[in-house]
């Protein structure tokens, strides 16, 4: 069974001068609420038919679909690397992410635990 929750926000956020070295956070709406989906992607952009492991963060405030600088807690920067819309649909415990038009566009599975796998479509 699958839930369609239409068009939604995303953003890339590249990350510096983190414990965890540098990455991408990709972040996405999923609703009215306060926070955000987000994982933490090795590179970006993925190349078209790739399929990468991913990290499952904890929810991301809101705020970090626009905020670009110094992170609290010297936890490194951010920088928007990427942004847009995407219609988002979750099928059991995954998430996949269509381009506005519907194409396919990534599909997030989980593995174990906060592991993930991310799989760009051609």
């Amino acid at each position: 069974m699958s839930d369609d929750l239409g068009l939604r926000t995303f953003a890339v956020l590249q990350h510096i001068g983190g414990a965890d070295g540098p990455h991408f956070d990709f972040l996405f709406d999923t609703s009215d609420a306060s926070s955000l989906v987000t994982f933490r992607l090795p590179e970006w952009p993925l190349a078209a038919g790739s399929t990468r492991a991913a990290r499952k963060l904890r929810d991301h405030r809101r705020i970090y679909l626009t905020y670009e600088g110094q992170i609290s807690g010297d936890r490194g920067h951010v920088s928007r690397v990427d942004e847009g819309n995407v219609r988002v649909t979750r099928a059991g415990e995954s998430w996949l992410l269509s381009r506005p038009d519907g194409h396919p566009f990534l599909h997030f599975e989980p593995v174990a635990d906060d592991e993930w796998r991310v799989t760009r479509s051609e």
